[in-house]
């Protein structure tokens, strides 16, 4: 899988690898064991969607986890994402890298068998 082996790459690499779910807080358990079993593993941190957040304001949530991630020192050099609202900022010196929805290419390596 393309996405895993870009993660793996970036942590052999020494990069700080922090994820930002569109999952509730409370799905955090589900969601870590989803992530191993497909063989992501040792990222820094993992940033969940709040209970009274509303998952239809994506990008407004993608800005506050952001600047969350810069106060405490970290530095974005690039977001990778199959969600356009995720890419959506304005600053320039950020990376951004759209990658194909996996869900829509495991159906398509399916539906191709």
């Amino acid at each position: 899988m393309l996405l895993l082996r870009i993660y793996m790459n970036l942590q052999a690499g020494g990069w700080s690898i922090i994820l930002l779910s569109r999952e509730h807080g409370t799905h955090q358990n589900v969601t870590i064991n989803n992530l191993v079993t497909a063989g992501f593993r040792g990222w820094s941190s993992l940033m969940m969607r709040a209970e009274d957040e509303d998952s239809t304001k994506g990008n407004e949530r993608f800005s506050r986890q952001r600047n969350v991630i810069q106060t405490k020192g970290f530095r974005i050099k690039s977001i990778i994402s199959s969600q356009m609202d995720a890419l959506t900022v304005a600053d320039t010196e950020i990376r951004k890298f759209l990658l194909p929805d996996p869900i829509f290419d495991k159906f398509e390596q399916q539906r191709r068998a």
